[in-house]
């Protein structure tokens, strides 16, 4: 009896670094430190991003968000208790379809340098922004970029931000600090 339960005992220590050994590769892939041939690209598709909100370049958008992207914003609800958000979903289609020239100028600034994460095709970056419409502070928030990459580029697969009206950090043009 002892003999089994000895055996039974081995039996699972083996399975258990088994199974550690075949989690291990994807582990160390996942602490890999970035290429930063990676990281300047994500954060040159974050900077042509800020650029096509700006100017509202289709053509830029088209090559900025894979076909299937998600946009998702939290807002104020404008008729609501102070705190209720309202979320906005769209896809990259309705998007780009719906841009149009506009009269006013549209500034986004990070605030802060974004914060950038690699794992192999998949990144994310996070970055706080602050917005002006004819220079004139309108809103602050954060930026998550979900991104992938695929033959050879970074595109974004979804972009979800807030829009926050009160207590930011950043409302004057002048404060932004070179990142």
């Amino acid at each position: 009896m002892q003999r089994t339960h000895t055996r039974v005992i081995w039996q699972k220590m083996i399975g258990l670094a088994l199974l550690c050994l075949w989690f291990m590769p994807m582990s160390a892939n996942a602490d890999e430190a970035e290429d930063p041939t990676d990281a300047q690209a994500i954060a040159a598709l974050l900077e042509r991003t800020i650029d096509a909100v700006a100017s509202g370049d289709k053509d830029t958008w088209v090559d900025i968000l894979i076909e299937d992207a998600v946009l998702i914003s939290f807002r104020p609800k404008s008729d609501s208790e102070e705190g209720d958000q309202e979320m906005r979903v769209t896809t990259a289609k309705n998007y780009l379809a719906a841009l149009r020239p506009r009269n006013d100028t549209y500034l986004e600034a990070f605030t802060k340098t974004p914060e950038i994460q690699i794992s192999g095709n998949v990144a994310n970056a996070w970055g706080e922004y602050a917005f002006w419409i004819n220079d004139r502070f309108s809103h602050c928030g954060i930026d998550n970029f979900s991104l992938v990459k695929n033959e050879g580029r970074w595109r974004i697969a979804s972009l979800t931000w807030t829009v926050v009206r009160e207590n930011c950090p950043v409302t004057e043009i002048s404060d932004l600090k070179p990142s």
